[in-house]
């Protein structure tokens, strides 16, 4: 009997205890949800989830022939590394360092830690989706309709263009689309299979039946999403930990997307659409180094200018050593002509971005440092700029722009005026274009627009009139009956095409110079193509040195209708090319142009590619090199009139 009042004594006292502590609320419904969990439902979603990003991952390597192989000569030193480690560990026994060896070989070869890498990131986009909306099928749904979307598009974008999707390319969605006008789409089977079993897996989501959303546990979903987005973040720590991932090259967009995943260097992109500040980088060093220039009033007379950036103008034949008949005859004869200068340039793109070589041209600074496939004029001409143009027109020119296609492509009509130009033509304005192939503008009927403004220019003006042609622009898959090719290449018409358009381009110059051969008024000509071609074309490169090099040459031509000293085989890139036009057309330079003729001195060639030094010597952006300190100068200059230099 004592024994049971002892009992209910101590009873009374732990309730008596427990009335004494104050729980707070919150702490309690915690401890409340925990003691009722049930977790199998929670295990089953996040099974499910696992599956459906694994599915979502595996389906956009299939897509886009993601680790669809690793180069051949790592594949072996790789498989004789673990054969090696093998043969070790019979012969001497099992350790664990050898194991690790093996292990983390075969994951090299099989790129699964790429895949893992992937696979986290998508991940992460649903955590964070669940964190949003709280909902884990909504969620899951969501996310994964948006990384199919992304895997077609940048499939689509890739086989028509030949160059993968961006992120830049969200902010020129519409040159994007209109840009593809006319060009074939010719899917894989792939494609279908990819198409096919994405709504199937969409349509299992649909119909799988989650554990509705317990609104009165307002804690227990307040908990779900705060692990929800811990996970997101953890995820997205470890591959921006991995290591590499913000310091390997980065100039092949669709290698990196090869060899790493779309997802994986996607981030990357999106990374990099903030620009770091250079070392040592401040407004008063950025004025410090150009204090070091004198600008003075040449008191020359000065010149008319024309600027004509040729569409995928390039002398492949020549690049390459086709051996095929020359499709540039006028062009190559000019090397014997009075008053010309030719020379090698090198482009910073290829087989597109021709946005990305005008911004170049125009302002000097180099596409090394601005995120890969970025459109300048979309993200980094907010307002006006120093540039050729701006120099010209507070010099008392009329500045002129000639592009024979919409105003809106890579947003244009907006960036030309704050580049310096105080008018602009483009498609809209040419109702009666005449074309050479069933898509674009004749370089012709080009020309003989540039050449009306000319004519009806204003007289009290010098003329500085700019050109960036389409006539070459792809597909070339124009019908026999529209347009014939002139036969360089047997059974390749796309080749063909694109060879017999450049010859006809290679005409259309020769007019163009023997108008202004005729004009009395002084005039300077800077002729140049933007990038190769991507046509269906399979080079021999084995005996290119420098394959980078070779793939970015294109030909320029400076021509005056009055004595200039002739020279030939300059080499230079876009970014160097307007001091050219300072040169010889009495224009006064800025601080910014006498910095860049210093470069120029020291390193001719520099592009995003790489550089090549006054001595021939070629380096990659980030080698160490004699130059380091003055390339450092260039990219503090470079900032400071991108972000904020005003005019």
């Amino acid at each position: 009997m004592n024994s049971e009042n002892n009992n209910e004594n101590c009873e009374e006292n732990i309730k008596k205890k427990r009335r004494e502590i104050k729980v707070p609320n919150f702490i309690k419904k915690i401890f409340d949800y925990y003691k009722n969990w049930n977790g199998i439902g929670i295990i089953l979603i996040a099974i499910v989830c696992i599956i459906s990003v694994f599915v979502i991952t595996k389906n956009s390597f299939r897509l886009n022939g993601t680790f669809a192989s690793i180069d051949k000569n790592n594949y072996e030193n790789a498989m004789m590394q673990i054969s090696a480690e093998v043969n070790d560990m019979t012969t001497s026994g099992f350790t664990f360092e050898r194991i690790k060896a093996i292990v983390k070989g075969w994951i090299e070869i099989n790129r699964y830690d790429r895949f893992f890498y992937n696979y986290i990131l998508i991940l992460a986009s649903f955590m964070l989706v669940y964190f949003i909306v709280g909902k884990a099928k909504i969620s899951l749904i969501i996310s994964s309709i948006f990384w199919i979307l992304i895997d077609i598009i940048n499939y689509v974008v890739f086989k028509i263009r030949g160059t993968p999707l961006a992120i830049s390319d969200i902010f020129s969605i519409g040159t994007a689309m209109s840009v593809t006008e006319g060009l074939k789409f010719e899917p894989e089977p792939r494609f279908y299979r990819f198409i096919g079993f994405s709504i199937l897996y969409i349509v299992l989501l649909v119909f799988i039946k989650f554990k509705k959303k317990d609104k009165t546990k307002k804690v227990k979903n307040i908990i779900k999403r705060i692990v929800a987005i811990t996970i997101a973040i953890i995820c997205t720590s470890i591959v921006l930990n991995t290591k590499g991932f913000r310091t390997d090259s980065y100039w092949d967009l669709e290698e990196r997307y090869r060899l790493y995943g779309l997802e994986f260097s996607m981030l990357r992109q999106v990374l990099d659409l903030q620009i770091d500040k250079p070392e040592g980088y401040s407004v008063a060093n950025a004025k410090e180094i150009l204090s070091r220039y004198n600008v003075e009033d040449k008191n020359k007379e000065k010149t008319n200018i024309i600027v004509v950036m040729n569409e995928s103008f390039a002398d492949i034949n020549r690049v390459y050593n086709l051996g095929l008949e020359s499709n540039i005859p006028y062009f190559d004869s000019l090397s014997n002509k009075e008053n010309a200068i030719k020379g090698t340039l090198y482009s910073s793109v290829y087989g597109g971005g021709t946005a990305t070589a005008e911004w170049e041209v125009f302002t000097g600074n180099s596409a090394a440092y601005i995120p890969l496939n970025s459109i300048p004029f979309i993200l980094y001409v907010n307002n006006n700029k120093q540039t050729i143009m701006s120099d010209a027109l507070s010099q008392g020119y009329q500045t002129i722009a000639i592009h024979p296609y919409y105003q809106d492509g890579y947003n244009r009509l907006s960036s030309y005026p704050k580049l310096g130009f105080n008018k602009s033509i483009f498609i809209e304005n040419m109702p009666d274009y005449e074309r050479k192939d069933t898509f674009y503008a004749s370089d012709k009927y080009t020309y003989n627009k540039l050449i009306n403004e000319y004519e009806n220019r204003d007289k009290s003006k010098k003329f500085f009139g700019y050109v960036l042609t389409m006539q070459n622009h792809l597909p070339y898959t124009t019908p026999n009956d529209f347009y014939m090719p002139d036969g360089y290449v047997e059974n390749n018409e796309e080749f063909d095409e694109y060879l017999s358009l450049v010859r006809d381009s290679d005409d259309a110059l020769k007019e163009l110079i023997e108008y202004f051969e005729k004009q009395e008024e002084k005039t300077i000509l800077l002729f140049f193509g933007d990038h190769h071609p991507n046509v269906g074309f399979e080079f021999d490169e084995k005996n290119i040195e420098n394959r980078w090099l070779a793939t970015q040459e294109v030909p320029y031509l400076l021509w005056a209708n009055f004595d200039i000293e002739e020279k030939q085989g300059e080499d230079i890139s876009f970014n160097l090319l307007s001091t050219l036009l300072y040169d010889y057309s009495g224009l006064n330079t800025n601080f910014y142009i006498e910095f860049l003729n210093d470069f120029k001195k020291e390193i001719p060639v520099f592009t995003a590619k790489g550089y090549k030094d006054k001595e021939g010597k070629t380096y990659e952006i980030g080698d160490e090199s004699p130059y380091k300190e003055l390339i450092n100068e260039y990219k503090i200059l470079e900032y400071y009139f991108m972000f904020d230099y005003k005019l």
